[in-house]
């Protein structure tokens, strides 16, 4: 197997094998990367057709609300159809896992939840790693970590106050570090909007942003009435479901 790591000389010319659709989508990637690569921001990926890759960037500048000051952070893990159950995962995690040994930090960490949901890796495959449960924060996530020593400082969820959503309406919060998201929470906020509900869009525009929110899936978060929702991606059809019947 051949995996491909993104950097300076090749970003302008490699494709990332996830989920973007579209030019737009893939050059907002595309920035953002260049933008982070700096703060030691690692993307690498199987040199295939599918979604196979792994980013994980030192958790000082993670794009999440965790204390884990010697860690190195997972930040995306996807590993697809036809690549799955053929070691291809677990190699791709040694990659993070032998990085972060050799470079002298006390484990890595990322964020999951207490069961499978959409858009978060799943906490099975972590935990059969040896990953442990070092905190919780509701309404599902978990914060796992790989230990090289269990004296080390144990990782933690920053405990944020939400101060900044709709009280009454329906609030999306994202950012570019899935482009992805972009197209659907506009065409959410535009659905809500129609049917005659207040809406709030917020990007997050760097780590320090995205830090200082409560929920630590910051690539897309659903608030309703000052409520979390939910971190998955409604389609259009699954909002307008959602608003037939809690609305």
């Amino acid at each position: 197997m051949e995996f491909i790591k993104i950097t300076n000389a090749n970003i302008d010319n490699e494709n990332f094998g996830c989920a973007l659709s579209n030019q737009e989508e893939t050059m907002l990637k595309r920035d953002w990367l260049k933008d982070n690569l700096d703060k030691g921001y690692t993307f690498v990926k199987l040199n295939a057709r599918g979604k196979v890759f792994i980013e994980y960037v030192p958790a000082k500048y993670a794009w999440a609300p965790i204390k884990a000051d010697n860690y190195l952070f997972i930040d995306c893990f996807w590993v697809s159809g036809k690549y799955k159950k053929q070691g291809i995962g677990k190699e791709l995690l040694n990659k993070c896992l032998t990085q972060a040994r050799d470079e002298g930090y006390d484990g890595v960490v990322a964020i999951t939840s207490n069961k499978k949901k959409p858009f978060l890796s799943d906490p099975t495959f972590y935990k059969k790693q040896g990953f442990k449960v070092v905190d919780s924060l509701d309404p599902y996530y978990e914060l796992v970590c790989y230990m090289f020593d269990e004296s080390y400082e144990k990782p933690s969820f920053i405990k944020n106050q939400q101060d900044y959503v709709l009280d009454e309406g329906i609030t999306i919060v994202y950012s570019n570090h899935c482009p992805w998201t972009k197209l659907y929470a506009s065409k959410l906020i535009a659905i809500a909007e129609n049917n005659k509900i207040a809406t709030k869009l917020i990007q997050l525009n760097s780590y320090q942003e995205a830090q200082k929110m409560s929920n630590p899936f910051t690539s897309y978060a659903f608030y309703d009435d000052g409520n979390f929702i939910t971190n998955e991606i409604f389609s259009e059809k699954k909002l307008e479901k959602y608003l037939n019947e809690k609305r």
